[in-house]
């Protein structure tokens, strides 16, 4: 940039950030019961799938809720 440039200022952007959710945590947990259950039973496996999808699901359906609640306030 030369000295003699002008910079233009703009204002910045707002930023949407989700609001904190457990979601994440039960994803986390679903996926450290698949693995576990890899390596002892299936049923562990398998509960850690159950979870694993009602997590993606939960979690998911927040976001949407969250992401048309913000649509609407516009």
């Amino acid at each position: 940039m030369n000295d003699n440039e002008q910079v233009e200022w703009q204002e910045p952007r707002e930023m949407l950030i989700p609001r904190p959710t457990t979601w994440p945590l039960w994803v986390a947990f679903g996926i450290t019961f698949i693995l576990l259950g890899l390596i002892t039973h299936w049923i562990v496996a398998l509960a850690g799938v159950v979870l694993f999808g009602i997590s993606i699901v939960g979690w998911m359906g927040e976001m949407i809720r969250d992401g048309q609640a913000d649509e609407s306030h516009h």
